[in-house]
């Protein structure tokens, strides 16, 4: 596991008494293959994988990273007649989207950006965290997932969730509740370029 702002190739070495042949990875979300063979033929090659992960969530994000203006949002429920979609891009930490269950909300850039990370504030995220998964789209279709697990916890402020400079338009939050309960609060989201 990498941290977050992790560039590099990863590089794997191996060493053992038998013949060794290692396929490097050609990037960090690619695999290495390691073949080990018995010289003398008596042991089945046998072949290893290795997979690489980078650290998604983060609680600061670096000067290089600027705000992409979101044009529209929606979302698959309004529990609340205050608290709606908008209030999750409208500048302002005291309002929220609230919803009870398995829901969604989704983000419209206007055209395709290159998104290098998501900026997420959960209603008192260090007293109970938040159950969600983040996916991005070029067309609002067909959906790639960039993350899918539990908020950090460790902050009052917003946690950044990194994306390694992606091309798309649309981003969507989906929110089954908190450690706390069914209902989700959140107080607003930001998209960014790289």
């Amino acid at each position: 596991n990498f941290g977050a702002d992790y560039k590099d190739i990863p590089v794997v070495a191996a060493s053992a008494k038998y013949d060794i042949e290692i396929t490097q990875p050609s990037s960090i979300s690619d695999m290495a293959k390691i073949r080990v063979s018995d010289p003398a033929g008596v042991l089945k090659p046998q072949n290893y994988y290795i997979s690489f992960t980078k650290e998604r969530l983060v609680d600061e994000l670096g000067d290089t990273f600027k705000e992409i203006t979101i044009s529209n949002v929606e979302a698959s429920a309004i529990a609340e007649a205050n608290n709606i979609p908008e209030n999750t891009i409208d500048g302002d930490y005291e309002t929220k989207w609230s919803a009870n269950g398995n829901q969604w909300i989704k983000y419209d850039l206007g055209s395709l950006k290159n998104i290098g990370a998501v900026g997420i504030q959960w209603l008192t995220p260090t007293s109970r965290t938040q159950r969600y998964s983040l996916e991005v789209s070029t067309d609002g279709e067909a959906w790639t997932q960039l993350f899918t697990g539990m908020s950090r916890g460790t902050t009052e402020g917003m946690e950044y969730v990194i994306t390694d400079s992606i091309e798309a338009r649309y981003v969507r939050l989906s929110v089954s509740g908190t450690t706390a309960g069914t209902w989700t609060s959140l107080m607003e989201t930001k998209v960014y370029s790289e």
